[in-house]
């Protein structure tokens, strides 16, 4: 199959190069070679990269001679970028430990790559990601090879910057630069060599070889030849194999072995001067100072201001300056993001909040700053749609303060870096009374929903009040990447939802569609009947439903992908308290607390915490006190670990045998199956029912490798850790008594199991910092000689009283004539007592102000009525007597800016127009001059041309998709200050396209014993944002002998009483009063014919008259259908896959394109003959068979 993919796409490279080879996950970019010169790389980032702030292992290839030149494309014919475009995802286990590359690629224009080269290289990428700069590797072949020696050879400065290096058929270096090679063993660098046995490189690898083990190196090189292998593919495809058919470790395991500690330089400190503070209106602008960071070991380079949270309407003066200004602020809360990296490419952040109070009030106390402000209906609740209030990505949503009877959004789509955000404002948010449901949301994507709109702890509450709700808050059909926090739950069935029940609509289904990156966290939930947390489907294998159609089917249920559930109180629950199933990568459970779960005393419905079916990840930092079932219950996939919990009074079901504290078994699933071991360390478990662990293996698909190591379990009601016969298992500095004073908790009776001085577990455990360094309060393990057995690490030592800390607020500027503002000291805080008095003084001033409530954290300023520079002091003291000091300044300045950018107004155009113009001259400067104009892009469905960006008019173009598209006018004028405006431009659809009618599939009956058949026009579909409104049956052509039973219907029955054959047709009307037909044929008598896909023979042998190129590939097919499809003219395209008998197995809109690559799956069709439909909105119909096999 590989053979026949490689032949398909050398031919099809001759024509079309730019389509040749697929890419993988890699994306190209532009790297530095010179200091004022780049060339194209082929750049692959970890698939978590984005969501981190890890800094990764580097590899940098070298390719060979032949693919020197501008074609980045032939980069990808070899090596490194090869094996990634052909699915290598660069991830490798070492020690334990899970490593992630960054793979660069660049193509060297000449083919030959010089060490100066390679450094600007290395630089540029350091200073542009995060690179692990201690893993920094270095491979090439052929004229790659001669790169990575030459860079070595030509001093310590360059090879000084490796952990190791593979050359593989290296081409030979000067003869003056093989002495150099000795600089490998002198920078202790690993070096492993490659070459085929017949290649004529191969005395050059056996002579580097030896000349760097004669230089006495720590890591002796070595090397590989495989035997009768050429200077090509068949020796290169093997050594930068990413499995283990060629070599163990291979490459990548073997370099991770390797690192340069001198190298490791400790990441840089984001601070900014003063932190939080709030300022009051009419006061409306803020500095915010970054020039506190630092980068020990380094310096900082650049630095990004982000606004992360708040109303979008402020203006930074700079998001690149170490000091920036804010203006434009209204009413509310702010969050800003400042990230600093430093000369390696290391990163940190810091966020800083900015209150805004109104004029005479507390921020929040109304909603006149809200764009969208939801209030109750007619109903007393609220049934909002998104696609009527035209929110767009980072818009943020307000819902006014009061009681709802229920609440429900739906078809709200934000982005990834601008979810959408459903704030309260004004006060808590009541929803519930009187309703059936509390806070919902269905067909929702990108979105965060916050009660963080009020000073309350929860902004929004869900009650019942008088009768039970099915449910509090619950993210439903088509939702995904989403968080919910501070919300308060109780009076409900189930208190969250976050799950879908998968129908015969494939956007409900696995593998169709994920529910990726979900955060749930801070939610009070209480006195619920069922379920504190429903999360995920508990039928990961499948449900059966009956189709419109009357097919039966088992469907998957979505799984969830990327899951945090933290700092979640759960309190009295009739069932389980937090339920997770149908997650099979990255869940985390943590820093939750538990008590009384399963108050309904229901079997397999009352544990406290579950890691259910088809699930993986951790449990680790929860508390669960008292409850019927078992306390934390594991049925996981893969390596589950249950960490740092606390498990007490868990497992009295009322029955004789009991439940216990930890339940571990297996639960196999018929799809995503990896089988269950876990690692249980540090857990503290006291009074279980029956067993403190018992893990079972009810299935027999345990794997071996399980750990428990250093819990401490007390007072059970059986046996301490109770493992099947037959599990694999290692148990080491595990502590258990029957008599809980033994251990000396520090109050057992009031359930706070912290140790006391004394403990037995102190110091007793394994040092298990490979894992995790803290206990379950957060504390650094060990903080004695090794880490002590159970959740907590008692800290010793005698009890000093720790100062307070002072925090006066950031430096604030304000603008003439305003004479006012409020300083802010409740940032202070005490780390082991508590503020009791605040002392507000003037220290500095042109003259003096008058303090307000000088003894408050928040007092009021004014009498500021000379431009200059205040200073004000606060003195903090704690309820020990210590005191701390902070300094803030005041700066008042003249209003000397009347800057105003004016984008014009939005527009709207209709497809096929793919242009516009926008003109920014309605910006004024009253004060000044405008001198320059700056158009870009914000945001939109594809990358637009903006023809003339430094011009006050520019025409648009290439605004080709359906969708938003938002560009940002920034004016300057004389005095450099700048301001910006945005203008958006809605695409929307041409409605006389995107209709498509489909009478079905053309049927033999063997008439009379079968007179009837039924027609089904219900695969007929409009893609123009319309919906069909009408369907019309009638005959074309054939006998009178029918009767159709319901002609508007789109399913409907024709009964026969004549032989025949009869040709029906099918007309479907949108919602824009379009049309479209299809017609379908009916044998009615022949017997001999069976029913096959609806198509005429020759358009098996046509192609696309608009079409210019159509590749599927490869054929048989196993898993992905790979389709490359050119046309020469921009279409509306829809694709479908037919099976054997007509029905439809998979429908795939690409929208309005000129070209795509699309990757089908394939992995659920059975083994069999296919036929793929390319259907044009005006142009003849394509059709490919293609063999689907095992």
């Amino acid at each position: 199959m590989s053979r026949l993919l490689l032949f398909a796409g050398l031919v099809i490279s001759m024509f079309y190069p730019l389509q040749s080879r697929a890419q993988g996950n890699q994306t190209k970019i532009a790297i530095n070679i010179t200091p004022d010169k780049t060339t194209g790389a082929w750049l692959h980032l970890p698939d978590d990269y984005n969501s981190t702030s890890t800094n990764y292992p580097l590899i940098i290839f070298l390719h060979g001679a032949t693919e020197r030149g501008t074609d980045l494309n032939v980069v990808l014919a070899h090596g490194l970028p090869k094996i990634i475009a052909e699915g290598a995802k660069m991830e490798f286990t070492v020690n334990g430990k899970l490593f992630k590359f960054i793979t660069v690629s660049p193509q060297i224009p000449n083919g030959w790559a010089s060490e100066d080269m390679v450094q600007n290289i290395l630089n540029d990428i350091k200073s542009k990601y995060r690179v692990d700069v201690s893993r920094v590797y270095l491979t090439g072949l052929s004229a790659g090879g001669y790169g990575v020696l030459n860079y070595v050879a030509s001093g310590f400065d360059f090879s000084s910057k490796l952990a190791a290096i593979i050359p593989v058929s290296a081409a030979a270096i000067d003869d003056n630069k093989v002495a150099g090679l000795c600089n490998i063993a002198g920078s202790n660098i690993a070096s492993w060599f490659l070459c085929g046995s017949l290649d004529g490189f191969i005395d050059n690898q056996v002579n580097y070889v030896n000349k760097i083990n004669t230089c006495g190196p720590t890591y002796p090189a070595i090397a590989t030849s495989y035997p009768g292998g050429t200077h090509s593919d068949n020796v290169w495809d093997k050594a930068y194999d990413a499995t283990h058919i060629y070599q163990s470790p291979n490459i990548y395991e073997w370099m991770l072995q390797y690192t340069d500690t001198a190298r490791e330089i400790p990441p840089p400190i984001a601070a900014v001067a003063a932190g939080n503070t709030t300022i009051t209106l009419p006061v409306d602008s803020i500095v915010l100072d970054g020039s506190p960071s630092t980068a020990p070991g380094s310096r900082i380079i650049s630095y990004d201001w982000k606004l992360v949270s708040g109303h979008l309407g402020p203006i930074l003066s700079s998001t690149n300056n170490a000091i920036i200004t804010v203006t434009k602020l209204i009413s509310g809360r702010y969050t800003f993001n400042l990230t600093v990296k430093n000369t390696v490419g290391m990163i940190s952040t810091k966020q800083v909040t900015v209150v805004v109070n109104p004029i005479g009030g507390a921020a929040g106390s109304t909603c006149n700053f809200c764009k969208f402000l939801i209030t109750p209906g007619v109903d007393g609740g609220a049934y909002i749609n998104g696609v009527n209030l035209h929110v767009q990505p980072g818009d943020t949503v307000c819902i006014q303060a009061g009681n709802y009877s229920y609440i429900q959004f739906f078809n709200f789509t934000g982005s990834a870096v601008k979810p959408i955000v459903f704030v309260n404002c004004g006060g808590p948010v009541n929803i519930g009374n009187g309703g059936n449901y509390g806070f919902i949301f269905n067909n929702t994507k990108y979105f965060k929903v916050t009660g963080s709109g009020s000073s309350d702890k929860y902004g929004f509450i869900v009650n019942g009040v008088v009768k039970r709700l099915n449910v509090g808050l619950a993210m439903g059909k088509r939702c995904t990447d989403y968080e919910a926090e501070r919300v308060e739950i109780t009076g409900s069935e189930v208190g969250v939802m976050a799950k879908v029940n998968p129908d015969c609509d494939t956007a409900n289904q696995y593998p169709y569609f994920a529910i990726r990156n979900v955060k749930l966290h801070d939610i009070y939930i209480h006195d619920v009947s069922g379920e504190g947390m429903y999360i995920g489907n508990t039928a990961p294998n499948g449900t059966t439903v009956t189709c419109t159609d009357g097919t039966v089917k088992n469907v998957l249920p979505p799984r969830i992908y990327g899951l945090r559930i933290y700092n979640i109180n759960v309190a009295n629950t009739g069932w389980d308290a937090i339920q997770v199933a149908s997650a099979p990568e990255d869940v985390e459970i943590y820093n939750n607390s538990v008590s009384n779960f399963g108050i309904m005393n229901v079997g397999s419905q009352q544990a406290g915490i579950i890691l259910g079916g088809e699930t993986n990840g951790k449990v680790y930092n929860n508390t669960v006190i008292k409850g019927t079932g078992n306390g934390i219950e594991v049925f996981g996939i893969g390596l589950c670990s249950v960490y740092n919990n606390i498990i007490s009074d868990a497992g009295f079901d009322s029955t004789t045998s009991k439940q216990d504290a930890l339940f571990i078994d297996d639960r196999p699933t018929k799809y995503n199956y990896i089988p269950l071991h876990v690692n249980v360390f540090n857990n503290t478990i006291v009074n279980s029912g029956r067993d403190a662990i018992r893990y079972m293996n009810s299935y027999g698909t345990v794997a071996p490798g399980n750990l428990f190591y250093n819990n401490l379990m007390a007072n059970v009601g059986s046996k301490y850790l109770n493992v099947a016969t037959g599990i694999d298992y290692t148990a080491s500095n595990n502590l258990s008594y029957a008599d809980i004073t033994v251990v000396k908790f520090s109050n057992a009776g009031a359930k706070d199991f912290h140790l006391a001085s004394g403990s037995p577990a102190i110091d007793k455990g394994l040092n298990l910092s490979a894992y995790f360094n803290t206990d379950i309060d957060g504390d650094i393990r060990p903080w004695g000689i090794t880490y002590d057995v159970g959740a907590d690490e008692y800290e010793s030592g005698t009890i000093i009283n720790k100062p307070p800390i002072a925090v006066a607020g950031a430096d604030t500027t304000i603008v003439f004539p305003v004479s006012s503002i409020t300083l802010d000291g409740s940032g202070s805080s005490d780390p082991d007592g508590s503020i009791v008095s605040y002392a507000w003084t003037q220290i500095s001033g042109p003259v003096t102000a008058t303090i307000g409530s000088a003894t408050t954290s928040k007092p009021v300023i004014s009498g500021l009525t000379t431009i200059g520079t205040y200073g004000f002091k606060l003195i903090v003291t704690d309820n020990a007597g210590d005191t701390a000091s902070d300094q803030v300044n005041v700066i008042l300045i003249a209003d000397t800016s009347e800057l105003v950018a004016n984008a014009g107004p939005d527009k709207t155009i209709r497809q096929p127009k793919n242009s516009s113009a926008v003109s920014g001259a309605g910006s004024t400067d009253s004060n000044g001059t405008i001198t320059g104009y700056n158009w870009t892009q914000v945001s939109g469905p594809t990358i637009a041309t903006i023809v003339s960006p430094n011009k006050v008019k520019t025409d648009l173009n290439r605004l080709t998709s359906v969708g938003t598209y938002i560009f940002r006018l920034t004016v300057t004028n004389n005095k450099g200050m700048k301001a910006t405006d945005d203008v958006s431009i809605f695409v929307i659809p041409n409605p006389a396209h995107g209709l498509f009618a489909n009478a079905g599939t053309d049927q033999t009956i063997a008439y009379p014993s079968v007179n009837k058949v039924t027609l089904d026009g219900s695969a007929s579909y409009a893609t123009n944002h319309g919906y069909i409104s009408y369907y019309a049956w009638t005959k074309v052509s054939g006998p009178d002998g029918y009767s159709i039973m319901n002609a508007s219907s789109p399913v409907t029955v024709v009964t026969f009483t004549a032989t025949g054959t009869y040709v029906f047709r099918l007309k479907v009307t949108d919602t824009y009063n379009n049309t479209a037909t299809d017609d379908v044929t009916i044998i009615v008598g022949n017997t001999g014919a069976g029913t096959a896909v609806k198509m005429s023979s020759k358009k098996l042998d046509v192609a696309m008259m608009n079409a210019s190129d159509i590749r599927i590939y490869p054929n048989p097919v196993v898993s992905i259908l790979h389709l490359n499809l050119r046309l020469n003219a921009t279409a509306t395209v829809v694709v479908r896959i037919y099976n054997s008998n007509g029905e439809i197995k998979g429908t795939y809109y690409l929208g309005t394109i000129t070209s795509i690559q699309k990757d089908i799956d394939v992995n659920n069709l059975a083994s069999g003959m296919y036929i793929l439909q390319i259907k044009n909105d005006s142009n003849p119909d394509l059709y490919y068979k293609f063999i689907k096999s095992d």
